[in-house]
């Protein structure tokens, strides 16, 4: 297992306040060989907990 060392999320401001609208969450996993992570937030997966998002996808 590794660790998360970094978590940035990506989306657009918000119209109403000064917070955004997450699109993407972008992770560094550091384990034996470090990677970066994104991950797109699905609309759905913010009321279904169970949920898994498997477009996961590796940058190096």
């Amino acid at each position: 297992m590794g660790t998360v060392t970094c978590s940035v999320l990506v989306g657009i401001s918000h119209q109403n306040y000064s917070g955004i609208i997450p699109e993407y969450i972008l992770n560094l996993w550091e384990n034996d060989r470090p990677a970066w992570v994104l991950r797109k937030i699905s609309q759905e997966s913010r009321f279904e907990d169970h949920k898994m998002n498997t477009e996961d996808s590796a940058i190096v």
